[in-house]
């Protein structure tokens, strides 16, 4: 059995659906931070405490992954031309994703 590519959560997220643990990278897109919407930013970075603090200036990559069941979600990564390069070149690939915190995993 292969071993599967991982991303780390510092949480669990609320975004987060029941089956995320293993999801397929589908798309791979570049933004400023300041074109995020703080509705999107509310979205994608709340969990049971609080919310994740993104910067506020600077390049991001927004992973959009596919579970098995067909829930579709994101999340957020700071951009460096290595990870952008990485991750564009794993769409299509699953990945293991992982709570690396303590948080209660509702």
């Amino acid at each position: 059995m292969t071993k599967l590519p991982t991303i780390k959560f510092s949480n669990r997220y609320h975004k987060m659906p029941v089956d995320f643990q293993e999801s397929k990278l589908i798309q791979v897109l570049g933004f400023d931070i300041g074109e995020l919407t703080e509705e999107f930013r509310e979205y994608d970075t709340k969990h049971a405490t609080g919310y994740y603090p993104l910067g506020g200036t600077g390049r991001y990559l927004m992973l959009f992954l596919l579970t098995g069941s067909g829930y579709l979600w994101t999340t957020i990564r700071r951009a460096t031309p290595e990870k952008e390069e990485y991750y564009k070149n794993m769409v299509g690939k699953m990945f293991k994703c992982v709570v690396t915190s303590n948080a209660l995993l509702r």
